[in-house]
């Protein structure tokens, strides 16, 4: 999923289309696949907490099915390079390459540590009930965007279908948005008191550097790659 906020210096909220937003956050309940067990506390979780309120859904979606997304990231105006000019970008062809490169940051870790890579990654996520996430409460995935005609200009529309953010995971934002230094700690499989990771007081493990470096370059080239495949 994608959030928000963070990058005007405003709250976290989920990333919905409409003025200089592009994209809105996708979500909701699969038709086809159906709900794995590792969900099942999760999105009852979610009915529960909105069963008769203003915040359930309009009719017409799979309950059964499986929930999405798991989690989120900043989804927007993401600063990238296309024929040698800076554009802003949406997307969570943004976030979750980004979150793929927190993934590989873990795994690198856990290895470092004397661990295995954490493998299957989504019950894993599940199990730790989104304790590593910034729980998003605010927006909703009701609406789309249609270009205005001027670059970073969108008009937002909208439909009774779709699904509003509420506490703990909900089929807008999953958990919320993923808090780095806690993801690998409640991941890691090391005693967090053990684990250093790069903080604002400058504190690091240099093994831990070397892999962000590489990640972050990583990332930036897979981003580069999709607004590639975008404008052309």
């Amino acid at each position: 999923g994608a959030t928000m906020g963070p990058e005007s210096g405003t709250s976290e909220v989920a990333c919905e289309a409409g003025g200089k937003v592009a994209i809105t956050t996708g979500g909701g309940f699969s038709i086809r696949y159906a709900r794995p067990r590792y969900q099942n506390t999760a999105v009852n979780g979610y009915f529960d907490t909105v069963r008769g309120t203003g915040l359930a859904p309009a009719s017409g979606y799979n309950a059964a099915g499986r929930g999405l997304p798991d989690v989120s990231l900043l989804g927007h105006s993401y600063l990238i390079v296309v024929d040698q000019s800076l554009v802003l970008v949406d997307g969570t062809s943004a976030s979750a390459p980004a979150f793929a490169g927190m993934v590989a940051l873990l795994n690198s870790y856990r290895i470092d540590n004397s661990s295995s890579p954490v493998g299957w990654l989504n019950p894993a996520l599940y199990a730790t009930n989104g304790s590593f996430a910034n729980d998003i409460t605010s927006g909703d995935n009701k609406c789309t965007s249609v270009y205005a005609g001027t670059y970073g200009s969108y008009v937002a529309t909208c439909c009774t279908q779709g699904y509003t953010t509420t506490t703990g995971w909900d089929p807008v934002t999953g958990f919320g948005s993923v808090k780095f230094h806690d993801f690998i700690q409640d991941l890691s499989g090391v005693t967090p008191s053990s684990i250093t990771v790069p903080s604002s007081s400058g504190s690091s493990n240099s093994h831990f550097d070397a892999w962000s470096t590489k990640v972050v370059v990583g990332i930036i080239a897979a981003v580069i790659v999709v607004a590639a495949v975008i404008f052309y």
